[in-house]
């Protein structure tokens, strides 16, 4: 199935609005998460990704709420948030992404993942 910018967007964010702590918690043993997570990855390494700021914003945010901090996803989630173009951002998705990657440092619990993750936000 092909899924394109706003499939990927829209998967995520709903994956972090139906869920539950526990369900969370089990998303990192998801082998399902975990293929949508590199689909997002590759869609947004794609020199075709059309990812506009509210669909970056989301899947932030997505991921973010659903406690599952990636690295690599949130490293390709930088260099699109910066090709799209900060300025133009709505206020809302710019603190929607403040925010997710925020939270996503956040939960980092190993002193040795924060240390690997500020260097994805921090270009």
């Amino acid at each position: 199935v092909e899924l394109n910018s706003v499939n990927l967007a829209t998967a995520l964010h709903r994956v972090a609005k139906s869920g539950t702590a526990v369900d969370f918690r089990n998303l990192r043993r998801s082998e399902e998460y975990s293929a949508l997570l590199q689909r997002v990855e590759a869609a947004l390494r794609s020199p075709d990704g059309d990812f506009n700021p509210r669909e970056i914003a989301n899947m932030a945010w997505g991921i973010a709420k659903a406690q599952v901090p990636s690295i690599e996803t949130f490293a390709v989630l930088t260099d699109a948030a910066v090709a799209a173009n900060l300025k133009a951002y709505k206020p809302q998705e710019l603190s929607n992404t403040v925010w997710a990657f925020a939270t996503a440092w956040n939960l980092c619990s190993a002193p040795a993942a924060r240390t690997d993750f500020a260097p994805t936000v921090c270009k």
